[in-house]
């Protein structure tokens, strides 16, 4: 029976004269859960202190992610769309310290934490060391290790290039690598111990590595006027250019393997200067230098020409010669004709005005006798 019905009913059972007759109208207010599942196989993983792995169940009906707070432990994969297995990996502890990583999984507005616990492979109080490698320079340098231990130790280097200091009253040691100049790399190792437990600290330094950059020109000696020399550059890396002068312009002050560089001198109207051009690539320099002439420069002086040790012969002059003359016997006259391709070489005629050496004296001929 409806309840109009049974309202009708009992009006009439009781005699009332009129009924009014309520109804009520009730609504039901549903809110939608916008909230996306998401679920993991377990919230909690315990991890040998060796190295370890394991799998996790991730259910999710819409993308998901995660994050790791520790760089020992590693998931993959790190994201997915939907129900996914994702493989946990723990490093080694080498540590005397347990550790602690969580790994947060966030789909949507929801979020899932897994706890990932693992034990120190080491007993506490047993010897360790902060650092178990180091990678260094060919410049050398020195780092700081520290020691920790129950027992008196002592440090040992197998190298004579990798110097150790240790100090045991404060727990550390300090490695310091001297300068690599050889093209091969170089290792040491270093060797800690307490007389139960030994522990290596391998140190590996790179070798220097060879490099190529060549120019095609070391000097330029332009002239006074404006002039432009192209050098080519050889390298098998990255270089940059640049010049000591602001009269020298370079048509690019970078570039990377073979390439070229164009040198342009303005016109010199003064005197004589000069420029370096460098170039320099992987730690290396190479120069071309620049010298050029001005307009202003003196002329170097020309040798002297010294003078002819040839005299000069005139060929119309006759020289005569005297001899004296007995009183009784006439004497003939001898004269001396002059030849003339003849050159007299004990009585050269030298002009004192055309040299700067003083004047020669002509030698005394004697008379010639009869």
């Amino acid at each position: 029976m409806k309840p109009p019905q049974i309202v009708a009913l009992l009006a009439a059972a009781i005699g009332v004269v009129w009924v009014v007759v309520l109804v009520s109208t009730v609504t039901i207010l549903v809110k939608e859960d916008k909230t996306v599942p998401l679920s993991l196989g377990m919230s909690n993983w315990s991890a040998a202190a060796d190295s370890d792995m394991t799998s996790v169940k991730v259910t999710a009906s819409a993308p998901w992610t995660t994050d790791e707070s520790q760089s020992w432990l590693t998931a993959t994969p790190a994201s997915g769309s939907g129900s996914a297995t994702v493989e946990l990996v723990a490093e080694e502890n080498t540590t005397s310290q347990d550790r602690t990583a969580t790994l947060t999984f966030t789909s949507g507005g929801t979020t899932q934490v897994l706890t990932v616990h693992q034990d120190p492979s080491r007993p506490p109080g047993m010897l360790d060391v902060s650092v178990t490698d180091w990678e260094v320079g060919i410049g050398g340098g020195a780092t700081v290790v520290g020691v920790t231990g129950d027992r008196p130790w002592t440090v040992i280097s197998d190298a004579d290039w990798l110097a150790v200091d240790a100090d045991t009253a404060v727990g550390t040691m300090t490695l310091t690598a001297a300068v690599h100049s050889g093209p091969a790399a170089r290792s040491a190792l270093v060797v800690v111990s307490d007389g139960v437990t030994s522990i290596t600290v391998a140190v590996n330094q790179a070798g220097e590595v060879p490099v190529l950059l060549t120019l095609s020109a070391q000097r330029w000696s332009p002239g006074s006027g404006e002039a432009s020399r192209q050098v080519q550059v050889s390298s098998d890396q990255s270089w940059q250019v640049q010049c000591d002068q602001s009269w020298v312009k370079i048509s690019q002050v970078s570039g990377a393997n073979d390439g070229s560089v164009t040198i342009t001198v303005t016109q010199n109207p003064g005197e004589r200067r000069a420029a370096t051009v460098l170039v320099t690539g992987g730690g290396y320099t190479r120069t071309v230098y620049v010298v050029q002439s001005g307009e202003l420069d003196t002329p170097s002086a020309a040798p002297s020409t010294p003078p002819s040790t040839t005299p000069t012969i005139d060929e119309t002059t006759t020289t005569t010669s005297k001899t004296p003359t007995p009183s009784k016997t006439p004497t003939p006259t001898k004269t001396t004709t002059t030849t003339p391709t003849q050159t007299p070489t004990e009585t050269p005629t030298v002009d004192p005005t055309e040299t700067t050496e003083p004047p020669v004296e002509p030698p005394v001929v004697p008379p010639v006798q009869p």
